[in-house]
C-alpha cells in the first residue's frame, strides 16, 4: 500500500475487500439510533475507510426521512408532510466489496428498503455467494432482487478469471461452479422458509439453457415468486420441457419476461397445452375422472404403506392429473373445463428474432383461453391485417396485447 494512501478519506474496493473481519465481532453488533452514524462508525472502526458511495446518500436520506416522520407525527398528526418513501437500494456500475455486503445486511432490517438492484458490478464469486446467503438468511425486508447486466463473476479460485455463465459445463462442474449453483438455487428454492422474494430479475445476464434448466424445476413448488425477468439470457426451446412443467405445477407466478431470447413459433404452439382453461367433451371428462380416481387410490395406498411397519413396499409416485372445474348453466346443462395455468398475467416475448407471423393464431388462442393474460409482442413481426385485429378497440384483444415498435 502506498504511504500517501489514507483509507479513511475515501472508499477503495481493493483495500476494503481484502480485510477479513471477525464474524464473532460482527455478530455482536447491535444497530440502533441514526443509521448513517452507525454505518460510518462500522467503516471507520473496522476498515478505517469511508462509507461505500452507494450507501452514503441513501442512508442519509433514510435518516432524514425518519426525522421528518417523527416531526410530522408530533405536529398535526402527519398533515402537510411530504415523505420521500425510500424503498430501493441500487448499486449501478460500481464494485461491491465483501465488507460492504456484510455491513449492508446489518442495517437493512432497520430500513423500509424492499428492493435491491445490482447492475454491471464485476462481482466476485465469493462476494456473490455471500450476497445471496445474506439476502436469504439474514433479517431484511427485501422482496425484489434485480441482478442485471452481470453476465459473469470473477472467480478468485482460478486466478481471477471471468466465470462466464453461458460457458459453464454443468455436466462436469468444477468446485467453484458447484458453490455458485448452490447459492443461485437459494433464490428459487421452495424449501427455504426464509425465502420471501416475490420478484427476481436476471435481465441481461446471459445465463443460458443449462443454468435455466437447473433453476426452473425449483419453481414448480415455489409459493412466493410472482415476477421473473429473464430478458436477454440466451434462452431457447431447449428449456421448453422444464418451462412447461413449471407452468403445470406453479400457481403463483404472475409475470414472466422471456424477451430478447431465441424462442420461436414452436414455443407458443407448445405452451398452448399448459396455459389456460379448456372445455372438455364427455369422453375427455370421463377419461380425466378415471385418472383422478386412480390417483386417489395411489394416495390412499401410500398412506397405508407409511402406517404399516411390516410393509416394506415402496410408495408409488403420485401422478399429476389436470384439475377439473364445472360450470353449471342449469341442471341439464353442465360444462366441464380442465384448468391448466390460469394465474399467469403477463408474458413478454418482445425481441425474439425467431418468432414470425406463423405464431399469430396460437397467440390469440392463448388470449382466448385465459382470464387475465396480457402479451407483449413485436409490432414488426405481424402483417397489417393481424395488427389491425390486435389493436381494434372494439375487439377482444385491444387491452390484452401490447405491441412494441
Amino acid at each position: 500500500m502506498s504511504e500517501s494512501f489514507c483509507p479513511s478519506e475515501f472508499w477503495n474496493y481493493n483495500y476494503c475487500n481484502e480485510i477479513e473481519l471477525d464474524p464473532k465481532a460482527l455478530a455482536g453488533i447491535k444497530i440502533k439510533g441514526k443509521l448513517y452514524e452507525e454505518l460510518e462508525n462500522l467503516y471507520t472502526t473496522h476498515l478505517k475507510s469511508a462509507v461505500h458511495p452507494c450507501l452514503i446518500k441513501i442512508i442519509k436520506e433514510i435518516d432524514e426521512e425518519e426525522n421528518e416522520e417523527n416531526k410530522i407525527s408530533e405536529e398535526e398528526n402527519g398533515i402537510g408532510g411530504e415523505k420521500k418513501n425510500i424503498k430501493e437500494l441500487i448499486f449501478n456500475a460500481i464494485r461491491i466489496d465483501q465488507n460492504t455486503i456484510k455491513f449492508m445486511f446489518l442495517i437493512l432490517d432497520k430500513t423500509k428498503i424492499v428492493s435491491l438492484k445490482l447492475s454491471n458490478n464485476n462481482l466476485t464469486l465469493n462476494n456473490f455467494n455471500l450476497l445471496i446467503n445474506d439476502l436469504i438468511h439474514t433479517p431484511n425486508n427485501i422482496y425484489s432482487f434485480r441482478f442485471e447486466w452481470n453476465d459473469f463473476l470473477i472467480n478468485e479460485e482460478n486466478n481471477n478469471q471471468k466465470m462466464i455463465f453461458n460457458e459453464m459445463n454443468l455436466s462436469q462442474p468444477i468446485q467453484s461452479e458447484i458453490n455458485f449453483m448452490k447459492h443461485l438455487k437459494l433464490l428459487f428454492s421452495p424449501e427455504s422458509k426464509e425465502n420471501k422474494l416475490e420478484c427476481i430479475s436476471f435481465r441481461g445476464c446471459f445465463l443460458g439453457n443449462q443454468l435455466m434448466n437447473e433453476l426452473l424445476p425449483l419453481l414448480k413448488e415455489n409459493q412466493v415468486l410472482q415476477i421473473l425477468n429473464l430478458y436477454k439470457n440466451n434462452l431457447s426451446n431447449d428449456i421448453l420441457h422444464n418451462l412447461s412443467d413449471m407452468f403445470l405445477f406453479n400457481r403463483k407466478l404472475k409475470e414472466l419476461n422471456l424477451g430478447g431470447n431465441f424462442f420461436d413459433d414452436k414455443t407458443i404452439e407448445h405452451l398452448k397445452g399448459f396455459i389456460g382453461k379448456y372445455k372438455l367433451n364427455q369422453e375427455e371428462y370421463e377419461k380425466i375422472q378415471k385418472l383422478i380416481e386412480e390417483k386417489n387410490n395411489i394416495i390412499e395406498n401410500n398412506k397405508k404403506i407409511s402406517k404399516s411397519s411390516k410393509n416394506k413396499t415402496a410408495p408409488k409416485e403420485v401422478p399429476f392429473v389436470d384439475e377439473i372445474k364445472e360450470e353449471i348453466i342449469s341442471e341439464e346443462n353442465i360444462k366441464y373445463y380442465v384448468i391448466k395455468n390460469d394465474t399467469i398475467e403477463k408474458l413478454d416475448f418482445m425481441n425474439n428474432p425467431k418468432m414470425t407471423q406463423k405464431s399469430f393464431d396460437d397467440l390469440l388462442y392463448l388470449i382466448d383461453h385465459t382470464t387475465n393474460l396480457i402479451l407483449y409482442l413485436d409490432l414488426r413481426k405481424y402483417n397489417k391485417d393481424s395488427v389491425l385485429k390486435m389493436i381494434d378497440i372494439n375487439g377482444p384483444y385491444c387491452n390484452r396485447i401490447y405491441l412494441y415498435k
